[in-house]
């Protein structure tokens, strides 16, 4: 294979990864713009749909709430808000939506690079391609592996490697402090969490060879 016919090809490839990027920083703007909210006697929660929490607000109830009725309370609203946003979504930009959910992709996306075959292609480039596709699917294993924690006196929370909430657990003190301290509580240790979770996930990225995504 010439020089010329492989730096055509690369070109290619790097174009329709180019769409692709293109299509991802579309459907993460809208991920973000679109959000839902779910409330209780306890809280409302308001989350986009690609799960990172917006707000959570505490009503007064929370002093009668045990730390265990709470923290079910809180996760629940999470799960409802983002089903909410996410049902959104697919109302605004359905074609965008179902992507970005997981289902088929309209016919209008740019096509997904395969490994180059035929003839004139030679091991060299295959290998390298191959390589580019195993790094990725590797750091998105890694990714999806990602739950980090923080604390504070009145809540616990878990998180994966874009902020999205695995896991809350609302301390004894929490109900006790009232809505407004829980509130900021809740929402500085979350950031916490997010931090680490993203720090881990750029580290993952720059293990495999792939730049940040900027949102890491």
């Amino acid at each position: 294979m010439s020089d010329s016919a492989g730096e055509h090809l690369i070109d290619r490839l790097q174009l329709a990864l180019s769409g692709l990027r293109a299509e991802a920083r579309a459907t993460t703007a809208a991920l973000a713009d679109a959000e839902g909210s779910a409330s209780d006697p306890y809280a409302t929660v308001t989350v986009t749909s690609g799960g990172r929490l917006v707000d959570i607000v505490f009503t007064d109830r929370i002093l009668t709430a045990t730390p265990p009725q709470l923290s079910g309370s809180v996760m629940t609203l999470y799960g409802q808000a983002r089903t909410i946003a996410q049902q959104r979504l697919e109302v605004l930009l359905p074609a965008t939506a179902r992507y970005a959910l997981g289902e088929a992709p309209a016919q209008s996306l740019a096509p997904i690079p395969t490994t180059p075959t035929g003839p004139g292609i030679n091991e060299q480039m295959r290998a390298r391609f191959a390589a580019q596709v195993a790094a990725v699917s590797e750091a998105q294993a890694g990714l999806a592996r990602i739950r980090t924690t923080a604390q504070a006196d009145t809540v616990e929370l878990e998180v994966g490697a874009v902020g999205a909430l695995s896991a809350v657990r609302i301390r004894s003190g929490g109900p006790r402090s009232g809505p407004e301290k829980l509130r900021q509580s809740f929402l500085d240790t979350l950031a916490e969490a997010t931090a680490d979770a993203r720090t881990e996930a750029g580290r993952i990225l720059a293990d495999h060879g792939l730049p940040g995504s900027g949102r890491f």
